[in-house]
């Protein structure tokens, strides 16, 4: 069996216990710490928004400073980009004519909320304490039809 040499510990591994993740090696040790690693967050979101494009594709340098433009003066995440992006194509048509400005300046911050709205509802099912259950009465209050009798027409 063949050995690999991991991108991240740069130690050598057999083939079985390497990953190959966006064009790299990766060992089973250094894979959740990669996955989670900047670099790995920016060329995924990257790829996702190129293969966005089914004919032609956008300068891909162009997009890359799109990109590093919104980290770098807005402030953005490329997680938070990606979930943006998601956000954005379940709400929206994407619109192959225009690149990253079509839905970050708006969409990220909408995402953000629309994820801490999330994560707050599954802290608060996690926590039974804090769940209000309203309880439905059974029978009793349901108001009666009227018989046919007092019905009136027209």
């Amino acid at each position: 069996m063949s050995k690999k040499k991991c991108y991240v510990c740069k130690k050598m591994y057999d083939e079985s216990n390497i990953t190959k993740v966006l064009k790299h090696n990766v060992c089973v040790n250094c894979y959740p710490s990669f996955i989670k690693s900047d670099e790995y967050l920016k060329n995924k979101f990257l790829d996702d928004v190129w293969n966005l494009y089914p004919n032609e594709k956008p300068n891909y340098y162009q997009l890359v400073n799109q990109a590093e433009e919104f980290v770098e003066r807005y402030g953005f995440k490329y997680s938070g980009m990606s979930y943006a992006l998601t956000y954005y194509l379940k709400t929206n048509r994407w619109n192959a004519e225009y690149l990253l400005g079509q839905f970050l300046p708006k969409y990220y911050y909408e995402a953000k909320k629309h994820w801490e709205q999330q994560s707050r509802l599954k802290k608060s099912a996690a926590n039974p304490k804090d769940v209000i259950v309203i309880e439905r009465k059974k029978g009793g209050d349901k108001p009666k039809p009227l018989p046919p009798s007092d019905w009136k027409e027209g």
